[in-house]
């Protein structure tokens, strides 16, 4: 992040930059690595850091010695318009930012109340603070670590954008568990409406249809085609497949281990990293994946890797969606000529 608001600053792109992200993910600590970082460039020359009602004045004196003053929110006024320095720079943690001629950064929660008329300022930046890798979180957790349930996630590499996650599985179920199925439906609806609700009702439906296909059952499902040159485009047919998970539901580590398992076996990845094309297998044909928007590609080494756990002749990819999605979905790219493609309806309770 901070290599990004070098390029923005360098470029003479933005001189203001809020920064948002999941509450708890750690705005607040930002703040002291961020000087550092400043000073250490030699992009600041002083920082008002303001916290808590209170302004701490940061000067860097020589290479490698600061100095530091403590003040109220009223003090280092001039600092922050001194019109012949243009390396002051002034960092709020939560609070009102006027228009100053320091450059500013303003950390702040996720709520547009508190930072929509910073960003009216002249040359201002939204950034997301990117949630924390795995190995961040076991090094720092702790009987005091806290659980989010939603975590903003950073889209791309230039923190503009971001999207809203949960947490983990675990929170998944528990949210279920409390809210019940419906919520599941009224999530999806508001990701049509609001994108960033995408990533977070993609995974409770995920959820919701893993759970419908091993209750079994018959769905609706229609075979995609595409029109061949030359060739009259066929209308396409309605047919029910049974449940499949009468024989049982099977939790793998290793993609192997699905090879090894009895026709009708609902076979369940223990990690989203273990098959990156499908979301569940079935022997002796069958892969599944959950999606609640047309898909344009999918990961072709994936599903290759996926393809060759099957024992059947004929293979076929299944995209299980919403009924809403259903009948519309069309071919996805990336699927070889010899994998059948199939959309599957998972009825709302």
């Amino acid at each position: 992040m901070f290599d990004r608001i070098k390029y923005l600053h360098k470029e003479e792109l933005d001189t203001r930059f809020l920064i948002t992200g999941t509450p708890g993910i750690g705005k607040t600590c930002l703040a002291v690595p961020l000087m550092g970082w400043l000073i250490q460039e030699g992009m600041a020359s002083k920082i008002v850091y303001e916290t808590n009602r209170v302004r701490y004045l940061v000067t860097a004196v020589s290479s490698g010695v600061i100095s530091v003053e403590q003040g109220s929110t009223l003090d280092f006024e001039q600092e922050l318009d001194d019109t012949d320095d243009d390396d002051v720079w002034w960092i709020v943690d939560t609070g009102e930012v006027l228009e100053r001629r320091a450059n500013t950064v303003l950390l702040a929660p996720p709520d547009r109340k508190q930072y929509h008329e910073f960003l009216k300022l002249h040359r201002s930046v939204k950034l997301y603070m990117p949630v924390w890798t795995d190995d961040e979180i076991a090094d720092c957790s702790g009987p005091h670590a806290s659980h989010m349930l939603l975590h903003i996630e950073v889209l791309g590499p230039e923190y503009g954008s971001a999207t809203v996650k949960v947490a983990s599985p675990y929170v998944v179920r528990k949210l279920e568990e409390k809210a019940g199925d419906a919520h599941v439906q009224r999530l999806k609806d508001m990701s049509l409406v609001f994108s960033a609700y995408a990533a977070a009702a993609g995974t409770f439906f995920q959820s919701y249809a893993h759970r419908r296909l091993q209750q079994g059952g018959s769905f609706k499902v229609r075979r995609l085609s595409s029109p061949q040159l030359g060739q009259q485009v066929q209308p396409t047919t309605l047919e029910l497949l049974q449940g499949p998970c009468t024989a049982g539901v099977h939790v793998f580590t290793k993609l192997d281990e699905v090879r090894q398992q009895g026709d009708g076996v609902y076979c369940l990845p223990s990690s989203v990293h273990n098959i990156p094309a499908v979301d569940a297998i079935m022997q002796p044909d069958s892969l599944f994946q959950m999606t609640i928007a047309q898909k344009k590609a999918i990961n072709e080494n994936g599903l290759r890797t996926a393809v060759r756990q099957l024992r059947g002749t004929a293979k076929r990819i299944e995209f299980a969606v919403p009924p809403s999605v259903f009948e519309a979905y069309c071919l996805v790219s990336g699927v070889s000529e010899d994998v059948e493609q199939w959309v599957l309806e998972v009825p709302w309770v």
